[in-house]
C-alpha cells in the first residue's frame, strides 16, 4: 500500500463534501414534482367533470324540448277531440269585441279568476290584445277546464308526461277597403284558432304549477266546425286520437 498524502486526502474530502452538498440541494424536488403533477391532474379532472356536466345538461334540455313538443302535439289532438264534443262553439269562444281601427288598441280580453285566460295579451301582436285566448272549456278533463292537464279522463285516463293547456280564440278579419281600415273578431262561431302549450317535465308534486326545470312549446291551428271531425282513440300517446275531417 502506498501512503496517502495530506494533499490527496484533502482533495478526496473536498469531493465527498461537494457530492453531499449536491445531494442536499436536490432534497424536496420529488415533492415539488408530485405536487405539480397532482395540480395538473386535478385541473384535468375538473375540466372533464365540467364538460361532462355541460353535455348532460344539453342532453336533458334537448329531451325536455322534444317532450314539450310532443305534449303540445298531443294537446292539439285532444283539443280537436274535445271540440267535437261541443255542439255550439259560441259557448266556449271569447265574447266578440267591437271593431277597431287599424293601429289603435281594441278592448282587452277579460280573464276569469283562477284561469289562464288571455295569457300573454300584453305582448300580443297577432290577436290584438286577446293573448292566447280563452282556456278551452269542454268535456273530457276534471272541471271541464283544459288548463295544465296531466290526465284526460274522457280518453280512458290518458296521461301526459308533463302537461298541456289549450286556448281557443276567434280569428281576426280586416276590411282594407275602409278608410281607415277596420279590424274585428270573426263573428263565425263555427271557426276558431286552437292553441296548445306543451310543458315538460312532470310538475313537482308539491304544486302542479311549479317546475324545477321545464321546456315549453306552442302549436296552433285553425279548426272549422263546418268540417267537424270524427275522432277515434289510437291507443297510443303520440297521437292519442286521430280525427278524420271528412266524416
Amino acid at each position: 500500500m502506498y501512503p496517502i498524502s495530506s494533499a490527496g486526502l484533502a482533495h478526496t474530502t473536498d469531493a465527498i463534501d461537494r457530492r453531499r452538498r449536491a445531494r442536499f440541494g436536490e432534497r424536496g424536488v420529488a415533492l415539488i414534482l408530485a405536487l405539480m403533477s397532482l395540480i395538473i391532474l386535478t385541473f384535468l379532472g375538473l375540466t372533464l367533470a365540467a364538460s361532462t356536466s355541460t353535455e348532460l345538461n344539453i342532453a336533458m334540455n334537448n329531451r325536455l324540448s322534444r317532450q314539450a313538443y310532443y305534449n303540445a302535439e298531443a294537446g292539439l289532438a285532444v283539443g280537436r277531440w274535445a271540440l267535437s264534443q261541443v255542439p255550439d262553439w259560441s259557448t266556449i269562444l271569447p265574447v266578440q269585441r267591437p271593431s277597431w281601427i287599424l293601429g289603435t288598441s281594441p278592448i282587452k280580453c277579460a280573464p276569469e279568476t283562477g284561469t289562464r285566460d288571455c295569457e300573454s295579451q300584453l305582448c300580443d301582436e297577432n290577436g290584438s290584445g286577446m293573448g292566447f285566448g280563452r282556456v278551452l272549456r269542454a268535456p273530457g278533463v276534471a272541471g271541464n277546464l283544459y288548463q295544465d292537464v296531466t290526465i284526460v279522463t274522457g280518453l280512458g285516463g290518458l296521461s301526459v308526461n308533463g302537461a298541456f293547456t289549450l286556448w281557443v280564440r276567434r280569428d281576426l278579419q280586416m276590411d282594407e277597403t275602409a278608410d281607415p281600415p277596420l279590424i274585428w273578431d270573426n263573428v263565425d262561431h263555427e271557426q276558431l284558432i286552437l292553441l296548445s302549450e306543451g310543458v315538460a317535465p312532470i310538475p313537482v308534486a308539491s304544486s302542479p304549477l311549479t317546475y324545477k326545470r321545464r321546456a315549453v312549446h306552442y302549436l296552433e291551428t285553425l279548426v272549422s266546425a263546418k268540417t267537424r271531425p270524427c275522432c277515434t282513440l289510437t291507443g297510443s300517446k303520440r297521437p292519442p286520437v286521430v280525427c278524420n275531417p271528412a266524416c
